[in-house]
């Protein structure tokens, strides 16, 4: 039996039915409340089925040898996903998405080494590696919030997809350097690469499981689901909500139909796959009928939607409510997000989306909106949100511009000067208004949002 589940990791195992000739089939055998997702996917439930898999094509990977003249060399998880694709029918955008970041063998984030990934040499380049400042600035919100917390019971700081460690690390740095570093704190880095792992924990110290940077044990978990389950949690998602899967639909004459991923054997376009519409309703089109009435209804109207972002939010929502704490989101997005977003990331260049699977970077615009709603909801109005502020001003209101003027004044190299100015103008001016930071926090902790360090100004 499969069990369809929210977490990430096991979202290829959501049932899909197409029209294709010849099918594997799929029998229901049961159907029964799982988990309330209200406002993701009307009620997600738990679904046990068979499948027949007398028909399914086994995992060999061979090379196809009609691929058309023009085509880019196939690699791993092209040839994984048009042998499945061609044994159950097209997949949803959520799916190769999915597989394209995260699959075991072939995924971006599971493969890719932290040189590959970020960095000049990498795909891009984030706040962090552009200068410590904007952990510094991160570190004065942060010891705000602890100071609104319990201290006499233990604090949990958990960093969603910390890439290569560097935010943590300048985070605890500044801690211990002001010598605040609180025998109260605990860090857990959330963390599906194996690889990224072990650059973390050379980033942070050792041995993996756990590690002491000055008086802070560190753990590492592939998800929420094993985090402590008490005490007061304290979130960081720095880019981490704009690689979570996305589901893509076209409003038709006959209605919402999903978009969908099927293998191109044309000679027109280099890559193997290319978008298709559903030839009837999906499930995900049908479970998903309520979140997509909010979008113009239009023939040609394109919407995304990002249920598992949401899924998180809810996670996120529930332990804040029940055991205090906040959450701090700093992403690229939009108030309202319309059409689709989803793009290629390579070499600090945009690519197409189906270029070189597994080894180009995807991420999709963050909706703001969607998850200030999806707060309040989820939480029954115990939460309130602060921003969408700008990057530009939540490190200017947090002091980076008297930061960077002390570093300047102990500074006696001109170079040195130099590259602090460029680190300053990239952080506040270029990467200043397409960034955004997002704050989530018990309302009975600020009287108004405008008490929030970051978010002083009223939104």
């Amino acid at each position: 039996m499969l069990r369809a589940t929210r977490h990430l990791r096991t979202i290829r195992c959501i049932p899909r039915y197409y029209s294709k000739n010849d099918p594997p089939v799929i029998e229901v055998v049961d159907v029964t409340p799982r988990i309330k997702v209200d406002d993701i996917v009307g009620s997600l439930k738990e679904i046990n089925f068979s499948v027949d898999k007398s028909r399914l094509v086994q995992k060999t990977y061979e090379k196809d040898e009609n691929i058309p003249e023009g085509k880019e060399e196939e690699n791993g998880l092209t040839k994984h996903l048009k042998q499945r694709i061609k044994a159950a029918g097209p997949i949803s955008m959520s799916t190769f998405m999915n597989e394209a970041l995260v699959n075991s063998e072939h995924g971006y984030y599971r493969t890719g080494t932290d040189t590959q990934i970020f960095g000049r040499s990498g795909d891009f380049v984030t706040s962090p590696d552009v200068s410590k400042m904007f952990g510094e600035m991160i570190t004065i919100w942060l010891t705000t919030i602890l100071s609104k917390l319990d201290q006499k019971k233990p604090i949990h700081l958990v960093e969603l997809g910390p890439g290569k460690g560097t935010l943590m690390k300048d985070i605890l740095d500044v801690l211990h350097r002001v010598e605040l570093t609180p025998d109260f704190l605990n860090v857990h880095l959330v963390e599906v690469s194996t690889g990224l792992r072990e650059v973390q924990n050379e980033v942070l110290g050792s041995p993996v499981t756990k590690t002491e940077f000055g008086r802070v044990p560190i753990y590492w978990h592939d998800d929420l689901s094993t985090l402590p389950t008490d005490d007061s949690v304290v979130f960081l998602a720095h880019e981490f909500f704009d690689a979570l899967p996305v589901f893509q639909f076209e409003k038709t004459e006959r209605g919402w139909s999903e978009v969908l991923v099927d293998v191109d054997q044309s000679a027109e376009v280099p890559q193997h796959f290319h978008q298709v519409l559903a030839p009837g309703q999906s499930v995900p089109a049908k479970l998903l009928e309520n979140q997509l009435s909010r979008f113009k209804q239009e023939v040609g109207t394109r919407a995304e939607l990002a249920v598992y972002s949401l899924a998180f939010i809810q996670q996120i929502s529930q332990i804040i409510s029940e055991r205090s704490g906040a959450c701090l989101i700093v992403d690229y997005g939009t108030h309202e997000k319309s059409g689709f977003t989803c793009r290629g990331i390579y070499k600090h260049e945009f690519v197409n989306i189906f270029e070189k699977p597994g080894q180009v970077d995807l991420s999709v615009d963050v909706d703001w909106k969607e998850i200030t709603n999806a707060v309040e909801d989820y939480s029954n109005g115990a939460l309130m949100t602060a921003g969408p502020q700008s990057q530009k001003g939540f490190l200017t209101l947090l002091g980076i511009d008297s930061r960077c003027s002390s570093l300047l004044r102990r500074e006696t190299s001109d170079e040195k000067c130099a590259k602090l100015l460029m680190s300053y103008e990239r952080l506040v001016e270029q990467m200043g208004e397409s960034y955004q930071a997002l704050c989530i926090v018990p309302k009975n902790m600020f009287v108004v949002t405008k008490e929030i360090p970051g978010f002083e100004l009223e939104q």
